[in-house]
């Protein structure tokens, strides 16, 4: 899951980054304040991220709570970046491509991850789901059966890389954290919050951006109407 978001967080950053650093004039109020509803959804999900590597060296009942409330989170976001697809097209098109293997929702990553974690709350591969490699693997397979639509519904080589990666996960999981002790998950939690870290820098960063070219006044304006 982390690793999940720390890839969302590089995608939406280059390309935001791109965008508001790029000569183009003025900005798009809209697509300015789709990109900030999207960073400030994810700086959320990266907080509450690190809260359950932390609960999860002894879990209780915060971290099935926590793991809850992320689980909805990251529901909310996919339907949210779904809906931003218009939108998102006007940056770069290949800015939702990219999305797409992330949000599809018969066999997107996130789907895939939500369902993982509504069956076994307390194993290793809903805390940690696929290893960086791993990930990478089924990135690539998913984005060459993307398209403006979506992904295409024959989309077998994919499905395929994304069963035999979490095969080899599942082959050497822990299916109950509660029974080990929080020192044996230490170098995956360890991991974990690296990439946490860099994500939440890469969020930061780009609001930064944001402020210097839309101006303070103008990004408070816009996180005001978010509240609303």
């Amino acid at each position: 899951m982390f690793e999940l978001l720390s890839k969302l967080a590089e995608i939406f950053s280059s390309y935001g980054q791109q965008y508001f650093t790029g000569r183009r004039g003025a900005k798009d109020a809209k697509v300015a304040q789709c990109l900030l509803d999207v960073i400030l959804t994810l700086q959320e999900l990266v907080a509450r991220g690190e809260r359950i590597l932390l609960l999860a060296e002894e879990p209780d009942e915060e971290f099935a709570d926590q793991l809850q409330r992320q689980i909805d989170g990251l529901e909310a976001l996919r339907t949210k970046l779904e809906g931003t697809r218009a939108l998102l097209t006007t940056i770069d098109v290949e800015f939702y491509l990219d999305l797409v293997v992330f949000i599809d929702v018969k066999s997107g990553l996130l789907k895939r991850w939500v369902q993982q974690a509504r069956r076994s709350a307390y194993s290793t591969t809903t805390l940690f789901f696929l290893p960086p490699e791993d990930l990478d693997a089924a990135l690539e397979s998913g984005r060459s059966h993307a398209n403006a639509q979506g992904m295409e519904l024959d989309r077998s080589d994919y499905l395929l890389v994304l069963a035999e990666r979490l095969a080899q996960v599942r082959a050497t999981e822990i299916r109950d954290i509660r029974r080990v002790s929080g020192t044996e998950l230490g170098p995956e939690i360890g991991a974990a919050r690296t990439r946490l870290d860099g994500a939440r820098k890469l969020c930061r960063a780009l609001l930064e951006s944001m402020e210097q070219t839309l101006g303070a006044e103008a990004l408070a304006r816009l996180r005001r109407d978010l509240a609303h």
